[in-house]
């Protein structure tokens, strides 16, 4: 899933101080071992939802990993986010995710360095509002993306916790908002959410709400 782990060896000159690299490492070898219930690609075919994997590093929401399901939907291959792209925090469930992390002062200053783009009519961009969002999402320890950076896509997001059981990356399962919806949000979110227990447990989480 990271292009230049492809191979034996990596050549990228910044792969000593990849996070990246480092974190698919330990994250491929719980992912490998997830294969005697339901592995993500599993996962992505059984719900025909495709999966978004990414890790914050500097700052940034980076995708690590992008599974489509094997019925790959037409309306999903336009998808802006690509593996090793960056996603903004803002209006991306997996961003804002790592955001309810911190503390509502460096949250507020953080927001305020960032443009706040809007990218579809749903998109969030004034502090005081994506406040709230904030705090709602460390109550409830996931958020529902509702299109807020792809016109038309809901997802279902939620952590994966480390050995720390600090967040070290966050998984999303989403779809077009019809398929969304008639799979019902309880259910994907469920999936979702066991996948990341599995996975956060195989890095050695002892969390036991997701």
């Amino acid at each position: 899933p990271v292009p230049c782990l492809d191979g034996q060896q990596s050549e990228c000159a910044r792969s000593v101080d990849c996070l990246a690299q480092e974190f698919w490492k330990g994250l491929s070898q719980a992912i490998n071992e997830y294969v005697d219930s339901v592995t993500l690609e599993e996962l992505a075919n059984r719900s025909n939802m495709f999966i978004h994997l990414a890790i914050l590093e500097d700052e940034k929401v980076v995708v690590i990993s992008k599974i489509f399901p094997r019925a790959r939907m037409q309306s999903t291959t336009q998808l802006m986010s690509q593996i090793g792209g960056i996603l903004p925090m803002h209006c991306t469930g997996i961003g804002l995710l790592f955001l309810s992390q911190h503390d509502d002062k460096y949250c507020r200053e953080f927001l305020s360095r960032q443009p706040l783009d809007r990218y579809t009519t749903t998109t969030q961009t004034e502090i005081p509002q994506i406040m709230e969002r904030i705090q709602n999402i460390r109550d409830l320890q996931y958020v529902i993306n509702n299109g807020e950076h792809d016109e038309g896509i809901v997802s279902a997001c939620v952590p994966i916790y480390d050995y720390t059981n600090g967040m070290v990356a966050g998984i999303s399962l989403g779809a077009v908002r019809e398929a969304f919806e008639r799979a019902g949000e309880t259910h994907v979110l469920q999936m979702v959410q066991e996948a990341a227990a599995e996975i956060s447990r195989l890095l050695g989480s002892g969390r036991r709400r997701f």
